[in-house]
């Protein structure tokens, strides 16, 4: 046994999406509201007998582990870590050693030298007169400072020595340092890229430091306005947010959340009292960031720069903000500031709040404004943008009411942008893998309640009649019934996760949607499926004799005759 079946079998599945997601039960399954996207309608589905999940909105899959996995965004060791640490499961030892990798040791040695730079670059910021001045001038309190955790990093090779001094007690060298780009080689000196910047630390959503924001501040500073930790395998901007690791509890509480560009507006936010912030890396905002936040909370008031780099900004995030289901109102702030000069000046926000548009609204206002006096070629262009963001919206309803509203902005007939946004509409499903899933009629759900039986209970493919009838099964589903024959030692959950992504989100899907073989009962379904395929057996098994005598495979020869006779007999005979 491994450590994750271990504690797969201490800890339920149920207990542990219920403190994600409310579920109600529904026959033998349980739904509710799928945590890993924003959806009116509830399609995420746990069955507690078969110990595992499955959305059919974003068609997340897996067991207790890959949930924990998924929605912590952590490993699958550590996921188990978690879960042992919740519900009191004591792991053997012998178990953990079995399972520590190089990576998972790296991955916790760069969160620790990640911690110790925090606590290096706070407490030189305490020591720079010069730095604490900017600190002051940007009004941000002591409390905010220690509360984010802000420090300096001084400039000069000295300072770099002083930090490896520092950190050699810790088992940290230089080299440590430069395999993450905090410290380059110039010659024969170390230089950082940081070096007399303000220092904002970032931690992920579970409060471990992972990166730094490096902010300039002197007078004829001339490089970049930021400076980022660079992307690794345990940093990405795309797929964090400064803040939130502070926020969730405020922004669970509210019910909303505050998206904001820059560390600073997320600083003086929280300092005014809106401690339900967040904001991106310096970077526009990701579908990724969207979907962190939908875990979360349904609506959004979004606070970019009132310049034109932050209207540009808020349009593009019009096209990703619809398929993830999100609220999201824009705060318009004068031209000229940001949230950090705004409530620098003493001005309240509350007004501006509650003027709040939504985000398609601003988006029509913008992309519309003096449509009227554009020349016919740009009027097209227009009108066919707004129709490419709508035509992102997946409910129908939802669809149309935008259409209204762009039909009275741009002062064009519904009916004829309805006529344009059916000709951009894309298509209906397809490829194999689909296919196959939505195969209609009595001879697919066969099919479908066949293969949910036989991957369930491999057992059954040792029978003669069994191994001959799956030869009729689509190709897809043949070829992930056989793989089951050779895994049969394995629990369905644990062979679920040796199939590749497509094969392992059609079997869930399918296990999921089609629980009723055992209605019917295994023999009668077995024997239901061989009359319904009775001829497509006969002609592969032709097929099959034909090619083992090609090969002069004369016991394949035999074997084969002597199952389609067998089955035939018993179809003739009713001895099932």
């Amino acid at each position: 046994m491994n450590v994750f079946n271990y504690v797969k079998e201490r800890v339920a599945i149920a207990d542990v999406v219920r403190e994600y997601v409310a579920l109600k039960p529904i026959g033998v399954y349980l739904k509710g509201s799928c945590p890993f996207h924003s959806e009116r309608t509830a399609s995420f589905t746990v069955s507690p007998h078969k110990e595992i999940f499955y959305c059919f909105g974003c068609h997340a899959t897996g067991d207790v582990i890959s949930f924990i996995a998924q929605i912590e965004r952590c490993s699958q060791l550590e996921a188990a870590k978690l879960l042992a640490d919740k519900f009191n499961v004591e792991i053997p030892a012998q178990l953990l050693d079995s399972h520590k990798t190089e990576n998972t040791d790296e991955k916790a040695r760069y969160w620790q030298l990640c911690q110790a730079l925090v606590l290096w670059c706070a407490q030189q910021l305490k020591k720079s007169d010069v730095a604490l001045q900017y600190v002051q001038t940007r009004q941000l309190h002591p409390a905010t400072v220690e509360a984010f955790k802000l420090g300096y990093f001084p400039p000069g090779a000295a300072a770099v020595r002083q930090l490896c001094a520092w950190l050699q007690p810790q088992g940290f060298l230089v080299h440590d340092l430069a395999r993450y780009h905090i410290v380059c080689q110039r010659g024969a000196e170390w230089y950082s890229p940081f070096e007399d910047r303000i220092m904002f630390p970032i931690a992920d959503h579970l409060g471990r430091w992972c990166g730094f924001g490096g902010r300039v501040f002197k007078r004829g500073d001339d490089r970049a306005k930021y400076y980022n930790t660079k992307e690794n395998a345990y940093f990405s901007k795309g797929a964090l947010l400064f803040g939130l690791d502070r926020a969730k509890k405020s922004i669970q509480e509210q019910g909303t959340v505050f998206l904001v560009e820059g560390y600073m507006d997320c600083l003086a936010m929280a300092q005014a009292g809106f401690d339900h912030t967040v904001a991106t890396l310096g970077t526009a905002c990701t579908a990724e960031h969207l979907k962190i936040i939908a875990r979360y909370v349904d609506r959004v008031y979004v606070l970019y720069d009132g310049d034109q780099a932050g209207i540009k900004a808020m349009l593009r995030l019009t096209e990703l903000c619809w398929n993830a289901n999100l609220d999201i109102k824009v705060v318009c702030l004068p031209a000229g500031d940001d949230p950090a000069s705004f409530l620098g000046a003493g001005k309240s926000l509350e007004v501006f709040i509650s003027q709040a548009l939504d985000i398609f609204t601003f988006f029509i206002t913008q992309t519309s404004a003096s449509f009227d006096d554009l020349p016919l070629k740009k009027k097209v262009g227009v009108a066919h943008a707004i129709l490419e963001v709508i035509g992102t919206v997946g409910d129908p309803l939802k669809k149309d009411l935008l259409l209204q509203q762009a039909a009275h902005a741009l002062h064009i007939p519904l009916n004829t942008l309805r006529v344009e946004s059916r000709k951009n509409a894309s298509g209906a499903p397809s490829g194999e893998f689909k296919s196959v899933a939505h195969q209609a009629g009595p001879a697919g759900e066969l099919e479908k309640q066949l293969f949910c039986l036989l991957v369930e209970q491999p057992e059954l493919l040792e029978r003669a009649d069994v191994q001959l009838l799956i030869t009729a099964l689509p190709e897809t589903l043949h070829a992930i019934v056989l793989k089951r024959g050779l895994q049969a030692q394995h629990s369905f959950g644990d062979f679920a996760l040796m199939l590749g992504d497509d094969e392992r989100q059609l079997t869930y899907q399918m296990v999921m949607a089609h629980d009723k073989q055992q209605e019917r009962g295994g023999d009668q379904l077995i024997k239901d499926f061989l009359r319904y395929g009775w001829k497509k057996i006969v002609q592969q098994s032709k097929e099959r004799i034909a090619k083992a005598q090609e090969r002069n495979d004369e016991r394949e020869v035999a074997l084969l005759l002597g199952q389609l006779q067998e089955v035939k007999k018993k179809l003739l005979d009713g001895s099932f």
